[in-house]
């Protein structure tokens, strides 16, 4: 359903905008190389995929569905595509900017319990505020 989903918003924002498919493919966002340290990611974090012996197929078949368009939105807003897997280097999006940090301390609070969602204050700073304040 979340694959459907985001797939739609892609056709939806090419259609909107006028987009078409990428007219040649750009550089590959995902070898057999970044394939495998994805794959290495997943395990290192704990998550076991079982994709079968004909895991990498089946994700580029389902990549067809939408890259060329998205390769288009990308070169109709000026926006380069990144990479599946993330340079070792690269800083998380948490880790960007006020508005990330404040996320990460929701997203942090929610999951330990720490924030109680029943009686957050209706005002309009809520919980958000009250995280960013500390």
């Amino acid at each position: 359903m979340t694959f459907a989903m985001a797939r739609q918003v892609v056709v939806e924002m090419a259609r909107s905008l006028g987009v078409t498919a990428a007219p040649k493919p750009g550089p590959a966002r995902l070898d057999h190389e970044s394939f495998e340290k994805m794959l290495s990611v997943f395990e290192e974090v704990g998550l076991h995929w079982n994709g079968g012996s004909e895991a990498e197929e089946a994700l580029n078949a389902i990549r067809a569905t939408y890259e060329p368009l998205l390769e288009g939105l990308g070169e109709y807003l000026l926006t380069p595509l990144p990479g599946w897997v993330a340079a070792d280097h690269a800083s998380d999006h948490w880790e960007r900017g006020a508005r990330g940090i404040i996320a990460r301390r929701l997203v942090d609070g929610l999951a330990s319990g720490a924030i109680d969602t029943e009686s957050a204050p209706k005002t309009k700073r809520g919980v958000v505020g009250r995280l960013r304040d500390g």
